[in-house]
């Protein structure tokens, strides 16, 4: 079984995924921005607001390599430019924020994917599944 992750936002995609040769999609992101997520607003509106370039990609927050949106990571305090700067972070070790005992990854600290560009909106789960579902089968039968 094989599995398909990252940037998936809608049924083309998972389409994509499927001829790729993908038994199964993960759509993480997407679901953060939806009316039945419990992340909060500013969350789901730093996802909105986000391009691609915004995602970092390190283990400075807990210890394993996560996604961390940036501007949730300055908020916090994160020295940005030891995040940022190639072999200036101890990849073994987590990071404190400055001014902080303890760091709060999904809490104060926001995860999203790259994904991010392709999302601008916050719909219920039953509407975005619907759409997804008729976007993954319009890759099969067209609109004209």
């Amino acid at each position: 079984m094989s599995f398909f992750g990252g940037c998936i936002n809608r049924g083309e995609q998972v389409r994509a995924a499927e001829l790729m040769g993908a038994d199964l999609d993960y759509v993480g992101t997407r679901f953060i921005n939806t009316l039945q997520s419990r992340a909060p607003q500013g969350h789901q509106q730093m996802i909105i607001d986000a391009i691609s370039t915004d995602i970092i990609h390190t283990p400075a927050v807990t210890g394993v390599h996560s996604n961390f949106m940036k501007q949730s990571l300055a908020a916090a305090g994160y020295d940005m430019q030891a995040l940022l700067e190639p072999g200036s972070v101890n990849f073994g070790a987590k990071l404190t924020p400055t001014g902080s005992d303890s760091s709060k990854a999904w809490q104060d600290v926001w995860s999203a994917g790259h994904g991010v560009a392709g999302i601008f909106d916050t719909p219920d789960c039953d509407t975005l599944i619907d759409q997804m579902i008729e976007e993954y089968a319009n890759t099969f039968m067209p609109q004209s």
